[in-house]
């Protein structure tokens, strides 16, 4: 019979041994490289090389995130805002309809602007080189005599160009003349309009130019 070996190690006691051997060996393994790592010149420029580029990637990608800003909510199109805010300070504004008086000099008057439409083509006398529009303007004088001039009423588009009036296009139109006080006057007055654009103010201007009054269609 062979001789019993009392010194190593038997059954679920021989698993455990192996197991603490195996872990044993690894913690040595491991701490031979830690050593190696921090003590090693070449291993901690490593390390330093790797916490930079972990850190360069950290503060791009913020920055990146950072740089990205959520939409802006887009402006609605809504051309009235931009019609009444485009007449100068002092100028009357109102809408379509809308009576405004008004002094110029020596005279005043009630001024109306109203009723955009598209002038039929059997309708103008003129012939239009885009779309010809005309309105209805209502002027009674009030005191003094006031001065008329279809040419005194220029329209503005939504794209902030101005159309001059389209004076002797329609019938009965305005041209020039004076007005009584007492007396009223109401005719068309009509603006040939680009293709593309569309009319959203009408402007009241004195003798030199100055606004008065403006009337929105927006």
């Amino acid at each position: 019979m062979l001789p019993t070996r009392t010194d190593v190690p038997r059954g679920r006691g021989a698993e455990r041994h192996v197991v603490n051997s195996v872990r044993s060996r690894r913690r040595r393994a491991v701490g031979a490289a830690q050593s190696s790592s921090r003590y090693d010149p070449r291993m901690r420029g490593t390390a330093a090389l790797s916490a930079i580029i972990i850190t360069a990637a950290t503060v791009v990608g913020g920055a990146a995130c950072s740089s990205v800003k959520p939409p802006e909510p887009t402006a609605p199109t809504g051309e009235a805002s931009s019609s009444t805010s485009a007449a100068p300070i002092g100028t009357q504004v109102g809408v379509a309809g809308e009576k405004m008086t008004i002094t110029s000099g020596d005279s005043t008057a009630a001024y109306t602007v109203d009723n955009l439409q598209p002038v039929p083509p059997n309708a103008s006398v003129l012939p239009a080189k885009g779309t010809m529009y005309a309105v209805d303007i209502t002027i009674a004088a009030e005191t003094g005599t006031t001065a008329v001039n279809g040419f005194w009423f220029v329209a503005r588009t939504a794209n902030g160009d101005t159309i001059a009036p389209t004076v002797g296009a329609v019938n009965p139109g305005i041209t020039s003349g004076q007005l009584p006080a007492g007396q009223r006057l109401a005719a068309h007055l009509a603006f040939d309009v680009p293709a593309g654009e569309a009319i959203v103010q009408i402007t009241l201007r004195d003798p030199k130019g100055k606004p008065l009054a403006a009337w929105s269609f927006a």
